[in-house]
């Protein structure tokens, strides 16, 4: 842990390093924080949860916008889809006659 060493038994200092990657701080450290302030550890858990769900809440609400945009912008083809081939199905029946309502 940070701050340790070892002295042999020549009198020479033995370094260790260790590395922790992690959102909260390694077991030991957090431990200690329990030592100096008794609710610390408790604390820094809540913190963690608590950004933990901003961030999932933030994610999720991207996510709805995007999924409406796309539900908009498909909605809006179909619309112009089907305006233009009542359009081009309206040329045609002018020009060659074919439509139901110049049988009548």
């Amino acid at each position: 842990m940070p701050g340790q060493g070892n002295i042999n038994g020549n009198g020479k200092i033995i370094a260790a390093a260790q590395q922790f990657a992690g959102p909260i701080p390694h077991p030991e450290i957090f431990r200690q924080y329990g030592e100096v302030v008794p609710d610390a550890p408790e604390r820094i858990l809540g913190v963690f949860e608590k950004d933990s769900q901003h961030t999932r809440d933030i994610q999720m609400a991207a996510l709805n916008a995007e999924v409406a945009r796309d539900s908009r912008t498909c909605s809006m083809d179909v619309f112009y889809y089907n305006a233009r081939c009542a359009r081009d199905y309206g040329f045609c029946c002018k020009m060659w006659k074919h439509c139901f309502w110049y049988h009548c």
